[in-house]
């Protein structure tokens, strides 16, 4: 087998480059897994931020119509701070305040 000289050094640097490149590609699909799960996270923290303030919203405009504190009347629109949720728009309209089954409310927040 004299006549098949392989050189070592070129054996060696092809499988370190071939290494390297396969090292560089598993490290691209874990960053792409990992930055994708992070805004998934991310959206599904936004959303039941979200939800917790709107319920929040919603209990504080039913204990204002139920005290009757409520800032304005027959429609109101005001905006409450919920502790830890932070700021949302409450609108209520109470048409006929001898009838609550014709009170409206209507709670908005940034998503």
């Amino acid at each position: 087998m004299s006549w098949l000289k392989i050189p070592k050094k070129g054996v060696t640097i092809v499988i370190v480059m071939g290494m390297l490149i396969f090292m560089t590609v598993l490290a691209g699909v874990v960053l792409a897994i990992i930055s994708s799960q992070a805004r998934l996270t991310n959206h599904q923290f936004r959303r039941t931020r979200a939800y917790y303030q709107l319920w929040g919203a919603m209990n504080v405009a039913l204990d204002d119509l139920r005290t009757g504190t409520v800032p304005c009347a027959p429609t109101c629109t005001y905006n409450s701070t919920l502790p830890g949720l932070g700021n949302v728009d409450i609108t209520i309209e109470d048409p006929d305040p001898d009838n609550i089954s014709q009170v409206k409310i209507t709670v908005s927040t940034e998503y």
